[in-house]
């Protein structure tokens, strides 16, 4: 060949691939969709070749012992009585772990009872007080002194009757006997020794 029909096929080439790119852009530009990730190459790997496994060589077989025999089966083998100990313990095991969760049950529900108690006790308080509060408010003293006085017979109290009295130990006085018309009360014997 001739050196330009070298550089017609270079040149026939080139436009070709320029034209091929621009057909890209354009159809890439076309298919984008908005948030789209870009399409990934064609790609598919070579299988892998499982490799051989390696030969597991048994170990010749080694006469044992008769008495080596025996006392493997033995350690292999539970005693009856051995046994009946394994499962009466796991008995007892399980026997505590239900008793325990009935037990924990129980508390649980007695604290919702005692929960619940307590907030009767709260309301009944309330009530008792908003009531005791009312009747105090609603009693007048003079409306029942006149009744007391009135319907009841009850004779309006003098002056003379009433005693004023010196505590001298500063605490309350229990009445055994009549209090003086002083109102002065001696001090006690057991005080002064």
């Amino acid at each position: 060949m001739t050196q330009t029909g070298r550089g017609d096929i270079m040149a026939k080439a080139m436009r070709q691939d320029r034209h091929r790119y621009k057909r890209q852009q354009v159809v890439y530009q076309n298919d984008y969709i908005y948030g789209a990730t870009v399409p990934l190459p064609d790609y598919h790997p070579e299988p892998a070749v499982p490799e051989p496994e390696p030969e597991v060589r048994q170990k010749p077989k080694v006469k044992l012992d008769p008495q080596i025999k025996q006392n493997r089966r033995r350690a292999q083998n539970i005693s009856v009585g051995y046994a009946c100990y394994i499962l009466a313990i796991s008995v007892i095991a399980v026997a505590v772990c239900v008793l325990y969760l009935q037990l924990h049950v129980s508390n649980g529900n007695q604290a919702d009872v005692v929960a619940g108690l307590r907030n009767q006790l709260a309301e009944m308080t309330e009530h008792n007080n908003a009531t005791y509060h009312s009747i105090i408010r609603s009693v007048n003293m003079e409306v029942v002194r006149a009744h007391a006085v009135g319907e009841m017979g009850l004779i309006p109290i003098r002056m003379v009757q009433v005693i004023e009295y010196q505590n001298p130990n500063e605490c309350y006085v229990m009445i055994h006997n009549k209090i003086p018309q002083t109102g002065v009360l001696p001090q006690s014997i057991y005080v002064l020794e």
